[in-house]
């Protein structure tokens, strides 16, 4: 198994990535512009160069000047493939970016019923938050 950043020139795989856990089509364009952001990290998990899983974190800046902050948006690893230690691994490879990268913290947002993601989260050294968190959305029409 490898576990690597996609950068630009590698739409094809991230196409891959989007086809085999999402239901829509994302096209390389779309692709070509997300890895071409250097704040967008997209960690692939491949077995015989074919994706079985990925993480998607947003590298978000900060106004108090400590450091950036990177956002664990996503991580979703095929059935077939969990518990197997790939979704540590790609937890701790953002980790490692955050790290060499002088980042104030990462954080992730889950659900307390998502109990495969609160164990994946807390043995990889994640801290639990506050329970009070509640969250609105501002949906395109409301734009």
């Amino acid at each position: 198994m490898e576990i690597r950043r996609l950068s630009k020139g590698e739409e094809r795989a991230a196409c891959e990535i989007a086809a085999l856990f999402r239901s829509s089509q994302v096209g390389a364009e779309y692709m070509a512009a997300l890895l071409a952001d250097e704040r967008n990290h997209l960690i692939a998990a491949l077995v015989d160069e074919r994706p079985v899983g990925y993480a998607l974190g947003y590298e978000l800046q900060r106004v108090d000047g400590r450091g950036p902050m990177m956002l664990l948006y996503e991580i979703e690893v095929v059935e077939s493939h969990r518990r197997r230690g790939i979704g540590r691994a790609l937890v701790e490879r953002l980790k490692r970016i955050c790290k060499d990268r002088g980042f104030a913290k990462m954080f992730v947002f889950t659900e307390e019923s998502n109990s495969a993601a609160t164990a994946l989260y807390a043995c990889t050294g994640g801290e639990r938050g506050a329970l009070d968190t509640v969250t609105f959305w501002y949906p395109g029409e409301r734009l």
